[in-house]
């Protein structure tokens, strides 16, 4: 008769410790690259979510920090991580605010819809809103902006405006890729 052993060689331990080693790095590896896409996604949404909350007061109020406004311009800046809101009454900025991130702003197009016909790129533009009204004025001839923002110099998102609604929203895919659109930026 053979008497039963209780304990695991050498070679056994090593071979179980390879085996979870070989585990461990492969999910410290997957969640290093869920992280970055987590923290691009926080980014992105703190951004629009600070856009949104603005334009949401705005619609149902006219006062900021307890003093009342006529108009509320929101600025973006190409090559800027920052976007700025202000707060003005009877023409002077009573109350500014920023919101400043981990991304650049890398095009900014006027009319982007306009396929070709009458789309630009803007180094600049600011957003005029008048408090209870959904649209908002963009400037002269200029009906719709699209905006693409990089994040952490890793990658680019599409956003979109249009001057009836106001509202900034991500379009999946990047329809300002075409090469019509290419060769002028």
């Amino acid at each position: 008769m053979k008497k039963s052993r209780s304990a695991f060689t050498l070679i056994e331990m090593v071979i179980v410790l390879v085996i979870m080693g070989i585990l461990l790095l492969m999910t410290i590896s997957l969640t290093g690259n869920q992280l970055q896409r987590l923290q691009r996604k926080v980014i992105k949404e703190s951004m629009l979510s600070e856009y949104q909350q603005r334009y949401s007061k705005n619609l149902t109020s006219s006062s900021f920090a307890a003093k009342q406004y006529d108009e509320l311009h929101i600025l973006f800046t190409k090559g800027s991580n920052t976007i700025s809101f202000s707060y003005l009454q009877s023409e002077q900025t009573y109350r500014s605010a920023h919101h400043q991130d981990d991304f650049q702003i890398i095009s900014i197009i006027t009319n982007p819809d306009a396929k070709g016909q009458n789309y630009t790129s803007a180094e600049q533009v600011t957003l005029k809103l008048k408090p209870y009204e959904i649209s908002c004025d963009i400037g002269e001839g200029i009906s719709a902006l699209g905006f693409i923002i990089r994040i952490r110099d890793q990658k680019d998102y599409y956003l979109s405006l249009s001057s009836n609604t106001c509202r900034l929203k991500e379009v999946r895919g990047n329809p300002l890729r075409a090469p019509e659109y290419l060769l002028n930026f």
